[in-house]
């Protein structure tokens, strides 16, 4: 009786142990949604016939659940990377653009506008995110940090044509003496701020610089 034991039991053991015994413990694992499992077991199972294949399927699946689930809890970071690495068994762009909002919402807190506008700006269309870009883009003039402002109107759509991203082009243009160029940004600005006495200001300092220079034609502004 105990030699039968041994004997059923060691068939029992091989039986399990073969490639088609994992392959089929992987397929009960993957409807399950138990994609960790199915992982193990077609790894497991080797060459067996699409074993490979849908090891493959599997991983995706994978990345895709652990994404949503980290997406739910507010990891956006991990779960752009997790999602990002599903595209292929999922379309995910939107919960994608939801991350990329968030880690901007995240970067903007901290006052770090410039990556909060490169994550707004691969949000795209999601929720409010151009708009976003151009109140910081706003607030950067305000501050008078002009490069940065420039730079975080760029991430947006249209955002170069903002009154503001106007101003911010004057004030650089005029710090670098290219009083012409500056003119013309300030009279884009329309009534923002000081644009229109910098406006004045510029032309004066063009036609000054034209006078020094004996243009005299290209003075008479």
């Amino acid at each position: 009786v105990i030699l039968v034991i041994i004997v059923c039991g060691g068939i029992l053991a091989y039986v399990s142990s073969t490639p088609e015994a994992k392959y089929n413990k992987a397929e009960k694992a993957f409807d399950a949604g138990n994609y960790k499992s199915a992982i193990k077991y077609y790894t497991a199972a080797g060459d067996y016939e699409d074993a490979a294949d849908k090891l493959a399927v599997a991983e995706l699946a994978n990345h895709y659940i652990t994404g949503l689930n980290l997406l739910d809890a507010g990891n956006y970071k991990e779960a752009k990377m997790e999602l990002e690495a599903s595209l292929d068994y999922e379309n995910t762009t939107e919960q994608i653009r939801e991350c990329d909002y968030n880690i901007a919402l995240s970067f903007m807190v901290e006052g770090d506008y410039l990556n909060a506008a490169a994550s707004f700006q691969a949000a795209g269309d999601y929720a409010d995110a151009n708009e976003q870009i151009i109140k910081m883009g706003q607030q950067l003039v305000k501050e008078a940090s002009y490069a940065d402002a420039v730079t975080v109107f760029s991430c947006a759509k249209s955002g170069s044509g903002d009154t503001y991203a106007h101003y911010a082009n004057g004030q650089i243009a005029l710090d670098n003496k290219k009083y012409s160029d500056a003119a013309s940004y300030f009279n884009q600005a329309g009534d923002i701020l000081d644009a229109r006495d910098l406006y004045k200001d510029a032309q004066y300092q063009y036609a000054k610089s034209e006078l020094d220079s004996e243009k005299y034609s290209s003075a008479l502004i």
